[in-house]
């Protein structure tokens, strides 16, 4: 404490001294002087340390005279926030969105599904837009929110059937996500809220969750349904999961403890109840009618159901075009060039492995390979090849006839992939174009290329491969 007291004396006078000269500057530039901004700046920020200072002269004895006294989140992040000024030498409050920018995800967001108007979940889309309107709005200011809200509602008002078409599918796609990873709770809280001696205190234990439900649910339909957005989305069907495993557990202990002896609960005992079991299955039934927890729990399932095939294809689509690579143009030129050329006219070649589970058709033209349902899950290989350190492609021809593909080229001696490139059925021009990737080494290594399945979940794949080339990348 003694020493805060005495650093903000002695900090006091060049503080001063710094806000005579900050005023003076603020006085004397004119309004539309380029560094009337920062004098103002620099006159608001001693003045600041100013209050700071005369708050620890003040109050020197809260610490407890420890050096170590432990200071609020706040501090730290204002500290960082101060730092970030001085070293950037301006400050980003006063250009940049002081909080995470919204209508930039909402507008790409929009992109989920095929569409006329050029939208796509990527950053650029947006920003290309954006630049349109007004060349001077920056990703992340003010201005750039409002130009891209205002191309957002301009897409709601011209097509508003395209934007609830896309909402509906997020959601359903949400849905898909959430029951697949968490499809008890549509049969544990019903149950439990039903019958068993709690059902009551349960049921309004569940309904407290269904603000997390609602809220939690917008990031992933405002943007789109990604782990990263749907987080909070599986953390309350979490919550409701955990709520329907304590609930049956309870309700399971009523029963081998012998204080369940009918379905309509404690307080409806029947000494052999099993004799008038229609009544009881009845009393049951007119309860669930009534039960919110159920009611809601058919909603969702019903929801899930209808919308459910043509999301989880949306999706699929979507997770395809996020991830996909650009055909390259094909060109003769290249085979006369290349280090190692791979033909497959008469079915595998040389040195190329399949693995286990993978099926091969020869066509007259190539090789038809069916894939294994491993997601991501290798298929065939090439052998292994010494390369020098240099710039390289492998260029792959042939069509992804259903799902996806990746290729990759592996560096055998860490087992790491050196680039990959990932291509599926949607993509238009394999008839002339080649799947790429490209990669460098900085040393001699041993490397092999890889084809691998790519889904947005356990599904086969199907492909015609009709070569493989590897060859530099600067041609001669």
């Amino acid at each position: 404490g003694a020493l805060a007291a005495a650093a903000a004396h002695e900090l006091g006078s060049p503080l001063a001294t710094i806000a005579v000269v900050a005023k003076e500057l603020v006085h004397d530039l004119p309004d539309d002087s380029p560094h009337a901004e920062d004098a103002a700046l620099l006159l608001s920020q001693s003045e600041r340390c100013r209050r700071i200072l005369a708050e620890l002269a003040r109050q020197p004895e809260h610490d407890g005279g420890s050096p170590y006294t432990r200071l609020p989140i706040s501090a730290l992040v204002e500290t960082a926030r101060l730092y970030r000024h001085l070293s950037v030498g301006e400050s980003f409050a006063s250009r940049y969105q002081p909080s995470h920018i919204f209508w930039h995800g909402a507008y790409i967001g929009l992109g989920f599904m095929p569409n006329q108007y050029g939208l796509a979940w990527d950053d650029a889309v947006a920003i290309t837009a954006a630049a349109r309107v007004d060349p001077q709005a920056e990703l992340g200011t003010p201005r750039y929110e409002d130009v891209v809200r205002g191309l957002y509602f301009e897409i709601l008002r011209n097509d508003p059937g395209f934007a609830i078409r896309g909402y509906l599918l997020k959601i359903g796609a949400s849905l898909n996500d959430a029951v697949e990873r968490y499809w008890s709770v549509l049969l544990l809280l019903p149950l439990a809220s039903t019958i068993g001696a709690r059902r009551t205190r349960l049921a309004r234990h569940a309904l407290l969750v269904l603000p997390a439900f609602a809220v939690t649910l917008i990031p992933p339909v405002i943007t789109i349904p990604l782990p990263e957005y749907e987080s909070g989305w599986f953390a309350a069907w979490g919550l409701a999961m955990m709520l329907g495993i304590a609930a049956f557990a309870g309700l399971v202990e009523q029963i081998v403890a012998g204080e369940f002896s009918s379905l309509r609960g404690p307080g409806a005992r029947t000494p052999g109840w099993t004799s008038d079991w229609q009544s009881e299955v009845a009393a049951v039934f007119r309860r669930a009618a009534r039960n919110m927890i159920v009611i809601l729990a058919l909603a969702v399932a019903t929801l899930s159901l209808v919308l459910g095939p043509y999301a989880a294809e949306a999706s699929d689509d979507a997770y395809y075009r996020l991830g996909q690579k650009p055909l390259i143009r094909s060109s003769a030129s290249e085979t006369s060039v290349a280090i190692s050329t791979w033909t497959f006219e008469k079915g595998l070649p040389a040195g190329w492995t399949s693995l286990r589970g993978v099926g091969l058709a020869q066509e007259s033209d190539g090789v038809r390979v069916s894939t294994t349902k491993e997601k991501l899950g290798y298929q065939i290989e090439s052998p292994t090849i010494r390369l020098g350190a240099g710039a390289y492609r492998a260029l792959m021809r042939g069509v992804v006839v259903s799902g996806g593909l990746y290729v990759g080229v592996l560096d055998m001696a860490s087992n790491r992939w050196l680039a990959t490139a990932y291509y599926w059925s949607g993509q238009q021009g394999f008839a002339d174009s080649d799947m790429m990737v490209a990669f460098a080494l900085t040393q001699p290594a041993d490397i092999q290329v890889v084809v691998s399945n790519w889904t947005p979940r356990p599904a086969a794949s199907v492909w015609k491969i009709k070569s493989v080339l590897l060859l530099p990348t600067a041609l001669p």
